[in-house]
């Protein structure tokens, strides 16, 4: 569903005889679907806008992602799971899953997975670890992002690889944050 961002004006306006509730909501741009959706239901959803990650920073990561894969020789995919586990968001909308134990969760591509530690089932004589779904940073907001590469950077720095001048950073950050707030 596309997202639209525009300023909700004034208060809902009730019609008292069909008890109808009617808001005015002010776009950036017209939805598309507009000339297919007159006369039809609509299902709307209205929430606080927030930017989402800048291409900038995007990029920043998985250069960061790339430099740690390299200097632990595991691969990129290895590498953005464990960051997005240690310090990503978890999708409080899903519930919990049980993988065998053998399977390595750090290389699954198909789901960003968080260990629950101690969290182990035997079923039939096979060992299941519970995991929770972590949200694909591609979902983060500029705040959840600059979260995200400031623990890249954390990491980057204890393995002794070259980050980008401190003063950088924090122009970096700035911009980043200053669309979210």
């Amino acid at each position: 569903m596309p997202t639209y961002k525009g300023r909700w004006h004034g208060a809902p306006f009730r019609d008292f005889k069909t008890k109808k509730y009617y808001i005015t909501v002010e776009l950036d741009r017209a939805p598309g679907i507009y000339d297919n959706t007159q006369e039809k239901d609509l299902a709307v959803s209205i929430d606080t806008w927030s930017e989402h990650r800048s291409s900038i920073a995007n990029r920043y990561y998985y250069e960061l992602v790339g430099k740690i894969s390299a200097k632990l020789y595991t691969s990129k995919t290895e590498t953005h799971n464990m960051l997005l586990a240690e310090y990503g968001q978890e999708d409080e909308t899903a519930a919990d899953i049980m993988l065998d134990a053998a399977i390595d969760w750090r290389r699954v591509e198909a789901l960003h997975l968080i260990p629950r530690r101690g969290h182990t089932e035997e079923i039939n004589g096979r060992v299941f670890q519970v995991y929770g779904i972590v949200r694909g940073s591609h979902t983060y907001n500029t705040k959840e992002m600059a979260q995200l590469i400031d623990g890249a950077i954390r990491e980057a720095q204890e393995l002794n690889i070259e980050t980008r001048p401190p003063e950088e950073l924090e122009r970096l950050r700035e911009a980043w944050q200053k669309s979210q707030y």
